[in-house]
């Protein structure tokens, strides 16, 4: 019964070549490619963190990983620096394997919170 009857195909507006062009349009129209990310200045000012050394780390119980202090205040970013897990890996180790061998997926997004002074001496 099926076989006889005739269907028209369908296909979304979304999925049309001129459907995607306006979605590359939209997301290029609403983003900012020129101009460079802003500094992190807060995150490489020491005084504006307690503790000795100053760092906005701190260590989660039961773990030997850091986390963004939670009195420390955060700069807009995605993913979000509560999501932030800072692990030390093994000599030669990459950060993708550290990662991966504690659950965790390595995120680019965070290395400019994570390359500085303070994190390493923390």
């Amino acid at each position: 019964m099926i076989s006889f009857l005739q269907v028209e195909p369908y296909l979304p507006y979304e999925y049309t070549c001129e459907g995607m062009l306006e979605r590359v349009h939209a997301y290029i129209q609403n983003q900012e490619f020129c101009a460079p990310e802003a500094p992190f200045s807060s995150a490489n000012a020491s005084s504006s963190w307690p503790g000795s050394p100053p760092s906005p780390f701190v260590l989660l119980s039961n773990s030997s990983a850091l986390a963004w202090a939670s009195n420390i205040s955060t700069p807009p970013s995605w993913p979000p620096l509560s999501a932030l897990r800072l692990l030390a890996s093994l000599e030669g180790q990459s950060c993708i394997d550290a990662c991966q061998s504690a659950g965790l997926i390595c995120e680019p997004a965070f290395y400019r919170f994570i390359n500085i002074k303070e994190a390493f001496s923390g």
